[in-house]
């Protein structure tokens, strides 16, 4: 393939939308949709045969360089050179003339050699034994662009979206206002930037009392604590929600019977600290994002979670506890 013309057919494809391509062809008179080939690739091979055939191809880069000039500048197109079907741009006007002489002298010559094969043939009309001829002048051939199409690029993984229905937990809603105290990734999301103001509070006692409470809580998950130990640490509407999810919704999610909690492991870790957001004379709000992981030793089913918890604690004779918290899932895929 002439290099030239690979250059030219790079830089269609690699330059022009297919859009840009069907008015470009429309700017030069050729109509794109009737191009053979299929696809930019396939039409822009067409065309090149096209505007070759038809000397056109000045005319083509003329119009490339009106609508991508710097584009067109940095491919170089401006010193590639192609030659027209008469030669140099401009030599079928200069030599106009002489070519409407082509097609006498042609017929002349066929019929100097129809001439030359009567004399061969005998009175029965048959030719005596001759090689046969060869065909006057070989007919000129147009070498197709080569239609071979370029190597797929791979295909980027796709990015999979953790699905929570897949989650031993997912009855407990992942959006619940007041739901369980189970947090949950394998996979540690980045925790939200620190804002700088106001200042965050990890050492206040409200946010300790929360520290407390998630200590406390993987031993009343396996049976090593009572509510009434829970009862220093919540009250309210929050301990009814652990507690509910003590007694039903773990056991169920994780199989197990209510004389299996020996069987469960609990572990938990902060990915963002409980920290004090809010505080008043009476309450305090504290913030936290915590993943707790779950494993029945009987069977091997394992769930985890990452929430980000929200809690409202309310100070009672100069202590904390925790009167209601929502969370909402952040992942709930188990990766290590």
């Amino acid at each position: 393939m002439d290099p030239n013309l690979s250059t030219l057919r790079n830089f269609l494809l690699n330059e022009l939308s297919e859009q840009e391509l069907i008015a470009l062809c429309k700017d030069i008179g050729i109509d794109y949709q009737a191009l053979a080939g299929t696809g930019p690739f396939g039409k822009t091979r067409e065309l090149l045969i096209v505007v070759q055939a038809n000397d056109q191809i000045h005319r083509l880069l003329r119009r490339l360089q009106e609508i991508k000039p710097a584009a067109f500048q940095a491919a170089g197109l401006a010193a590639l050179r192609f030659e027209t079907l008469g030669g140099a741009p401009g030599a079928r006007r200069k030599t106009g003339r002489a070519a409407g002489y082509v097609p006498l002298v042609v017929l002349l010559f066929f019929l100097a050699i129809g001439g030359a094969l009567v004399s061969l043939l005998p009175r029965d009309g048959t030719l005596q034994s001759q090689p046969n001829p060869e065909p006057a002048g070989g007919a000129s051939q147009v070498v197709p662009i080569p239609t071979s199409e370029p190597p797929a690029l791979p295909s980027p993984a796709p990015t999979i979206t953790p699905d929570f229905a897949d989650s031993p937990l997912a009855d407990e809603g992942a959006q619940a206002a007041v739901t369980d105290a189970t947090p949950s990734p394998t996979a540690v999301p980045s925790p939200n930037p620190t804002p700088t103001a106001p200042p965050t509070h990890a050492d206040h006692p409200a946010a300790q009392t929360v520290r407390q409470l998630n200590e406390l809580l993987p031993r009343l998950y396996t049976g090593q604590a009572s509510s009434a130990e829970l009862a220093a640490y919540m009250t309210g509407g929050a301990l009814s929600a652990v507690m509910n999810f003590n007694n039903t919704r773990l056991l169920r999610a994780m199989r197990l019977a209510p004389n299996q909690r020996a069987a469960l492991e609990v572990t938990y870790r902060y990915i963002t600290p409980p920290t004090l957001s809010e505080e008043t004379a009476d309450s305090a709000i504290v913030n936290s994002r915590e993943f707790w992981r779950y494993v029945n030793t009987l069977n091997g089913r394992v769930a985890c979670e990452v929430r980000d918890y929200t809690y409202t604690l309310i100070k009672e004779d100069n202590r904390y506890r925790v009167t209601r918290f929502q969370s909402q899932m952040v992942d709930n895929t188990c990766r290590d």
